[in-house]
């Protein structure tokens, strides 16, 4: 088989779900059984290492938790603004609270 550039971007994509284990491994198992061979290529081993700069998923860890989280509540409450189901001027009724990790309490997670 020839790899093409869809190859390349769509593993690049995936590299974050399925390069540790997870749950989605399992559920998608072809997919999986794809990403894992061109994981052993060399070329691919070399440019998680070159990029990763040879830290692997842990390189991306402090950058994810950094992300802003959005609470569920918001996100369905702007599709329903969208879809003109409610008003532009109508607020959000949640009582959840965010809580975000700082790189350290990432860092003694992940370890642990």
């Amino acid at each position: 088989d020839i790899l093409s550039a869809a190859d390349i971007i769509v593993w690049s994509s995936l590299y974050l779900l399925l390069a540790e284990n997870t749950p989605l491994q399992s559920q998608h198992a072809s997919v999986n059984k794809w990403f894992q061979e061109l994981l052993k290529l060399q070329m691919f081993q070399s440019a998680v290492t070159m990029v990763t700069q040879g830290k692997g998923v842990k390189m991306f860890y402090d950058s994810i938790a950094m992300q802003p989280v959005t609470s569920p509540s918001v996100v369905h409450h702007t599709k329903l603004q969208s879809k003109g189901i409610v008003s532009e001027d109508t607020e959000v009724q949640s009582n959840e609270k965010c809580t975000v990790a700082s790189p350290s309490e990432v860092a003694m997670a992940t370890d642990a």
